[in-house]
């Protein structure tokens, strides 16, 4: 009888807990999923015509950038570079993309941010986000965007 007894009550236990994890489940599919943060940072960073050399007077804007970073521990970086529509699209290409790695090089080097956590792309002229058809524009064209999100 003792015996009887002992194996209903694991019985019991055992689909009390398998209730219990059922209902959690379908507890956890209802709540919310946490939102999706990201920061997107545009940098008009000044170049001179076909280079891709970062100048002095733009470094303080890539210091804040990395200092922005460095308050999402774990996230990786999206860097995007862009160009005016002057020159051939596979120019623009090239340029857009070392304009992308000399940002990518100086947050390593100055930054200490892992290289593996940077990706960058070269888009060209391709997205422009003023008209090219104005000097002021295509100086807005030339820039870099850099997208910061959890990994």
């Amino acid at each position: 009888m003792q015996d009887r007894f002992l194996k209903i009550s694991l019985l019991i236990v055992c689909l009390s807990i398998f209730g219990f994890m059922l209902g959690c489940s379908g507890m956890r599919s209802s709540l919310p999923t946490p939102p999706q943060k990201f920061e997107k940072v545009t940098l008009h960073l000044f170049f001179e015509g076909d280079k891709a050399v970062i100048s002095e007077n733009d470094k303080g804007k890539l210091d804040s950038v990395i200092d922005l970073i460095k308050g999402y521990p774990g996230s990786s970086v999206l860097i995007e570079g862009h160009t005016d529509n002057l020159g051939s699209k596979e120019e623009n290409h090239r340029l857009s993309h070392q304009r992308a790695d000399a940002v990518k090089n100086y947050m390593i080097y100055k930054g200490d941010i892992e290289s593996s956590a940077i990706k960058t792309i070269g888009h060209g002229g391709s997205r422009p986000i003023a008209s090219n058809d104005t000097a002021v524009g295509r100086e807005q064209n030339r820039r870099v965007d850099i997208l910061i999100m959890p990994r």
